[in-house]
């Protein structure tokens, strides 16, 4: 009897929120769910905007470093957490939406395991699905490479749905898996990196819903009253008092989190590069993010444009390791330094040393790319030298 008693306290509770939730999706006739590795907040952010041009009410929510609402009046307010992140908040969304009778919720997925990506489409049941791209990224929890990202995220494809996706590898392969749900799949072409990938995928949405394919141009967008965030582009910026003395420059690519990105938004940001300065790759790592440790080491360790790696944060030990063992094998000789864990040496410091550096090998300048990971080094370096951060 005990049993079955305890059997019903854990089942009633399911039962009727499994309730609510119908009742709260009945109320929304467009739900948008939001993935990929790159790029989603801003396909989120730039949706909300054209919807909300065409006189649509919609709530839309982000993740990330900083998880904002998006309100249907366009204002913006922070999510509030008293503990870590959870597919719960997909919960709580929809119950916002539905307060609000929002016409539209759009919602960026923040599931790396598989099971959580199929727990997420399971309470949000959306009507539209958007997988931004597969670039490897995340790969303790997603699995590793491409293939690896493409079987997690297939399980939020909504059957019977539609699916959107960019037009870069791995998307024929989304289209085979949604094909296979009876899910509509379009393909959108653009270029790969932001912002043209992230506008393309709103404007191709966005055109879909409100039954209109011409809408607002890229030009119009942040004329709206949407936040458009802070410049995906990215942009070196001079370095406060210099290093040490020494004209310098920072590009802030601690948010990209993919090897595949970052050489993207690199090629964008050398602006300001010539052979005169000394170019440093700062890769701020993470113990709980091994795997990406190792594939921005592989990178950087044949990077033909930076002179030096600095590793930094609480993995740097073994990047530095890995990184030597790397050119050993291949018969490189990259220069590599360590900055030390958190904690360790100081920004300050650290610059100090490269432009000391950068004077031994006949630089006038220096020129530091941050790279690997937003936390961690990352913040204490944004703190001191933080510019235009490229997410």
């Amino acid at each position: 009897m005990l049993f079955w008693i305890c059997l019903l306290l854990v089942l009633l509770p399911l039962m009727l929120e499994g309730r609510l939730l119908r009742a709260w999706r009945a109320r929304i006739p467009c739900r948008v769910h939001v993935h990929g590795t790159r790029g989603k907040s801003a396909v989120v952010r730039r949706l909300a905007a054209l919807l909300r041009a065409r006189g649509l009410r919609v709530l839309a929510k982000t993740t990330g470093d900083a998880p904002e609402y998006i309100l249907p009046d366009g204002s913006v307010s922070p999510v509030r957490r008293t503990g870590p992140a959870s597919i719960r908040e997909h919960v709580r969304i929809l119950r916002m939406a539905a307060a609000m009778r929002a016409d539209v919720l759009v919602v960026e997925g923040m599931a790396l395991q598989r099971e959580n990506v199929l727990t997420s489409e399971h309470i949000l049941h959306a009507t539209h699905a958007v997988i931004t791209n597969l670039r490897p990224d995340h790969e303790e929890t997603m699995g590793r490479g491409r293939k690896g990202v493409l079987r997690t995220l297939s399980l939020m494809i909504p059957p019977g749905k539609t699916l959107y996706c960019a037009q870069e590898t791995g998307a024929p392969s989304l289209a085979e898996n949604a094909a296979a749900r009876g899910t509509a799949c379009r393909i959108v072409s653009s270029g790969l990196s932001a912002p043209h990938q992230p506008e393309a995928l709103a404007r191709a949405v966005a055109g879909d819903i409100t039954g209109k394919r011409s809408l607002l141009s890229a030009g119009d967008l942040c004329h709206t009253s949407a936040p458009c965030g802070p410049d995906p582009r990215g942009k070196a910026v001079p370095l406060p008092g210099g290093a040490d003395g020494m004209p310098g420059f920072f590009l802030d690519l601690f948010s990209v989190n993919d090897v595949v990105s970052t050489r993207m938004l690199l090629a964008r940001g050398r602006e300001e590069q010539a052979p005169r300065l000394l170019r440093a790759a700062l890769l701020s790592t993470r113990a709980d993010r091994p795997l990406r440790t190792t594939a921005f080491m592989a990178w950087l360790i044949h990077e033909p444009f930076f002179d030096i790696i600095v590793a930094a944060g609480d993995h740097a030990p073994c990047a530095l390791w890995y990184g030597a063992l790397l050119a050993r094998r291949r018969g490189l000789s990259p220069s590599i330094m360590s900055a030390g864990a958190l904690g360790g040496r100081a920004p300050e410091t650290l610059l100090a040393d490269l432009a000391r550096k950068a004077r031994e090998k006949g630089r006038s300048g220096l020129f530091v790319a941050g790279v690997g990971n937003a936390h961690g080094y990352a913040e204490c370096f944004r703190a001191r030298y933080g510019g235009s951060p490229c997410s």
